[in-house]
């Protein structure tokens, strides 16, 4: 640590899960340790190697149990050595990630600044919950979130979302996309591939990422693919993607039924894990997604980086002020749309089908902008140019000076 550098804090539940928020606070460690002390402080001692900057902090060394007694112990003790650390370290702001972590920040508040970063569209995540803890979670929000410093949305709907929906104070929240380590992406995606992830010469591949969870509803983008391969016979889908909970194990033994009900498992290949996923995109001819809930959408952004062409649906929030900067929020319902970076299509119902059950609509209009990047070369070509082009947006070089200003306003 530098003694004539501040101290800053990133709180985060651990990095065991690799998802858009773990990737986010890597980068943003990595960034801010060139102006700060950086303090990446976690739930517990489960953790994969990520290639982050800063000292690491744990709050519960022996977290085992999951019966309810102890889980409720341990947020107590979380609270209290999080404490202990604001007052050990220094720290004079703490930058918190996902809804726990959030609430947490607010709640165990000292002499620090709580900024907190929100990544999802909370009034429809929470909702479509259909519990208790999205009930719990959207009265936490109302009641607790503008007790914080700042609020960082990943995108500017989640911004609209948490003033109109949860009467949040305008003034405290700022729109900051996710920033991305351009160079290192570039880098990464030019590494060999191995031998069971190459393609044949002449075949074509789409790929997709996201975990195996509902709000990725792959099982719309597996029918599509079930009648692109009518057309395309030499073509393969890639999902890479991980089940970590029961909920998304029982999704994809859903998805690997429909497979088999398809005769599709000779070209669908799910990828559980990999370190380096941009290798893998950039062996890809398309990105395409069947999102029905996004917060921001990194994987746009990546997948460009990679000079992958983009379809996605225009859900909420974040695909559309990717793809389409500066245009208006259309609500997508019966056409696709060439949009400037990116083709958009309209969102996909949610709801799980078997192999024998017609294509919906949505999911006729995914199949049709497969078809024409597929066919169109030249499209193809033009939007993995732009696209490339409209990552550098989002280099975390630039992102960065958007989040020094917050920090230090406070």
């Amino acid at each position: 640590m530098t003694e004539n550098k501040n101290n800053i804090g990133l709180l985060l539940r651990d990095f065991n899960v690799i998802g858009g928020i773990e990737r986010v606070a890597t980068t943003l460690s990595n960034e801010l340790s060139k102006h700060y002390n950086v303090f990446v402080i976690v739930y517990s001692n489960k953790n994969r190697l990520f290639d982050f900057s800063g000292k690491l902090l744990i709050l519960d060394q022996n977290a085992q149990s999951n019966k309810i007694i102890h889980r409720f112990t341990r947020s107590f003790k979380k609270f209290f050595m999080l404490r202990n650390f604001v007052k050990k370290y220094n720290l004079g702001s703490i930058i918190s990630f996902g809804e726990h972590p959030n609430i947490l920040n607010i709640l165990s508040r000292s002499t620090n600044n709580s900024i907190l970063t929100i990544h999802s569209y909370k009034s429809k995540e929470e909702s479509e919950r259909r519990d208790f803890r999205g009930v719990v979670n959207k009265v936490l929000i109302r009641f607790l979130y503008n007790k914080s410093d700042k609020i960082i949305t990943v995108s500017r709907s989640l911004k609209k979302d948490l003033v109109s929906n949860f009467n949040l104070q305008e003034r405290k929240i700022v729109p900051i996309y996710n920033p991305f380590n351009t160079d290192d992406i570039i880098k990464r995606s030019s590494e060999p591939l191995s031998t069971e992830f190459q393609k044949k010469s002449n075949a074509k591949r789409l790929i997709t990422i996201g975990r195996i969870c509902h709000t990725k509803a792959f099982w719309h983008l597996i029918r599509s693919f079930s009648e692109v391969k009518k057309e395309f016979a030499d073509i393969e889908l890639v999902i890479i993607g991980e089940a970590f909970l029961d909920v998304e194990i029982k999704i994809k033994d859903q998805l690997l039924t429909l497979i088999n009900e398809l005769n599709l498992e000779d070209c669908i290949r799910f990828i559980d894990y990999t370190e380096n996923p941009y290798n893998l995109l950039k062996s890809a001819d398309i990105f395409v997604s069947s999102s029905i809930l996004e917060g921001f959408g990194n994987v746009i952004v990546e997948s460009m980086i990679c000079c992958l062409p983009v379809i996605f649906p225009d859900c909420k929030a974040g695909p559309r002020e990717i793809l389409a900067p500066g245009s208006r929020d259309v609500n997508l319902k019966d056409k696709i749309e060439f949009a400037e970076f990116g083709i958009l299509t309209p969102v996909c119902d949610g709801k799980f089908r078997n192999a024998y059950e017609p294509l919906t609509n949505e999911e006729k209009f995914l199949l049709d902008a497969i078809k024409v990047l597929l066919n169109d070369k030249n499209m193809s070509k033009d939007y993995s140019d732009k696209g490339k082009a409209r990552a550098f947006d989002f280099d975390s070089k630039r992102i960065i000076n958007e989040y020094l200003e917050i920090i230090n306003e406070n």
